[in-house]
């Protein structure tokens, strides 16, 4: 069953902004290759209370075996960007499940599009 995705449609004049909403849905679709070009090498996944994981060959891993065959719809509601940070918030809804999720990105630099570190709070609502 196709996952309906929902994200800003005003992220196409601020790049990180579309940045942070191409990686939302890469991450969803497992599309590696465009995860893999936008993180650094020595890139951290904090996913907060549950795990963290170090390094692009681990993070890579760990998404290509997240569970996601119940996702049924995903939602960013806000993206916020300035300088090397970025925020975003939504929601994953699963067949018997909904998890709220607000997402820290932190990119190696302010010009850079590469993101050293991720910072992941999620809870099932």
């Amino acid at each position: 069953m196709p996952v309906n995705i929902h994200v800003p449609k005003d992220c196409d004049k601020a790049p990180k902004r579309r940045l942070i909403r191409d990686l939302r849905i890469a991450f969803i679709k497992k599309d590696i290759d465009f995860i893999q070009n936008h993180l650094a090498p020595d890139i951290i996944l904090d996913i907060v209370g549950a795990e963290v994981v170090t390094g692009i060959d681990q993070v890579l891993n760990h998404i290509k075996t997240a569970e996601n065959e119940e996702l049924r719809e995903f939602t960013i509601a806000q993206l916020i960007s300035h300088g090397k940070f970025a925020a975003s918030n939504g929601s994953f809804v699963f067949q018997k499940k909904t998890f709220a999720f607000a997402d820290h990105y932190e990119f190696t630099s302010a010009g850079s599009s590469k993101i050293k570190k991720i910072t992941s709070y999620i809870i099932q609502v």
